[in-house]
C-alpha cells in the first residue's frame, strides 16, 4: 500500500505488479511473498485514486482469456476505470503460438467490449458469454501485449508477436537497448492496424520496460538509490528511440525514497518529450 501511494504521489501514471506465478526455482521465502497479481491489484485499487493498475509478466500465466477479461473487468469497476489488461507473447519459435495469441486478444476484446460475446476459434470458444457489471472506461479497457525478451536479438516468434500486437492491441511492451527499441518502433508503427478489432485508437503505443541504472555510489551496506540524472537520461534515450512510454523497475533497498526521488524527474522529462514532434527526437 505504501509503495502504491508513494508512486501515485511522485507522479507515476501506472503501477505494475509481477504476474510471474511460476516461481518454483526461487527460494521458499520469496515464493511465499508472490501474491496473486489481480487480487493484489484489487486491494491497491481501494487505496489509490488516479494511477493505472496492471500486471506485468515475462511468462505465459495460463489463465483462460475469457476468465482474465472477467477478472480485469472487476478490477476496472473497483478502481473506477483504471485497469489495464496484459497478455504475453511467447518467445518460442512454434508458429502456433501466434495463432493462439491472436485468439486470446480477440476473446478478451469480445468479453470487454460486447454485452453478449460469441467467438469460435481453434483454441478458444465462447458462446453467449455475459460480462456484468461492465467495465467503466468509456473508451474501453486498454489491452497490452508483453513480448518476451531477454536479449537484444529478436527471433521470428517475437517478430510475429509484434505484428499481432500492432494489429489488435493498444500497446506493446518490449525490453532491450535503445537501438533495438528503434527497430521495434519502426516495425510496429508501419504494421497494419485493425480498427474494427480495436475501439480505443487508430495507432499502437510502444512501451519500453526494464531496470533503471543504479546509483554508481551505492553499496550493499547502504540504500541502493537510483540516480535521478541517470534515470532521466535513460528514459530520454528510450523516448528518442521511439518509445511512447516506459515501465521502470526500481530495485532498491529503500524503495520509498527511490520512488519519491525519481518520480518527479521522470515525469518532467516525459512531459517535455511529449510536447515535441517525434521526428525531432529520433
Amino acid at each position: 500500500m505504501a509503495l502504491a501511494q508513494a508512486a501515485e504521489e511522485a507522479g507515476f501514471d501506472s503501477l505494475w505488479v509481477s504476474d510471474n506465478i511460476h516461481a518454483l526455482d526461487r527460494p521458499t521465502t520469496e515464493v511465499s511473498r508472490a501474491h496473486e497479481a489481480y487480487s493484489l491489484l484489487g486491494a491497491l485499487a481501494t487505496r489509490t485514486r488516479s494511477i493505472r493498475l496492471g500486471a506485468f509478466s515475462s511468462v505465459v500465466a495460463g489463465r483462460a482469456p475469457a476468465v482474465l477479461a472477467k477478472i480485469v473487468t472487476g478490477l476496472d469497476v473497483i478502481s473506477h476505470g483504471r485497469a489495464v489488461l496484459s497478455v504475453v507473447s511467447s518467445s518460442e519459435s512454434d508458429g502456433e503460438d501466434g495463432d493462439r495469441l491472436t485468439e486470446e486478444i480477440r476473446v478478451c476484446r469480445a468479453i470487454l467490449d460486447d454485452e453478449l460475446s460469441e467467438f469460435s476459434g481453434r483454441y478458444y470458444q465462447i458462446q453467449g458469454a455475459i460480462n456484468q457489471p461492465r467495465p467503466l472506461q468509456q473508451a474501453g479497457v486498454p489491452l497490452v501485449v508483453v513480448i518476451e525478451s531477454s536479449e537484444n536479438d529478436w527471433n521470428p516468434a517475437q517478430s510475429a508477436g509484434l505484428r499481432i500486437a500492432a494489429r489488435y492491441a493498444d500497446a506493446v511492451v518490449v525490453g532491450g537497448d535503445a537501438e533495438l527499441l528503434g527497430e521495434v518502433a519502426d516495425v510496429v508503427k508501419s504494421a497494419p492496424h485493425d480498427q474494427a478489432e480495436h475501439s480505443r485508437s487508430d495507432s499502437i503505443e510502444v512501451i519500453w520496460a526494464g531496470k533503471l541504472v543504479p546509483d554508481h555510489g551505492a553499496t550493499v551496506e547502504g540504500p541502493s538509490l537510483v540516480t535521478a540524472a541517470l534515470a532521466v537520461q535513460q528514459l530520454r534515450d528510450r523516448l528518442r528511440a521511439g518509445a511512447d512510454g516506459c515501465i521502470v523497475c526500481l530495485n532498491s533497498l529503500d524503495p520509498l525514497e527511490t520512488i519519491a526521488r525519481v518520480g518527479p524527474a521522470l515525469s518532467e522529462v516525459a512531459r517535455g518529450m511529449s510536447t515535441k514532434p517525434r521526428s525531432q527526437e529520433r
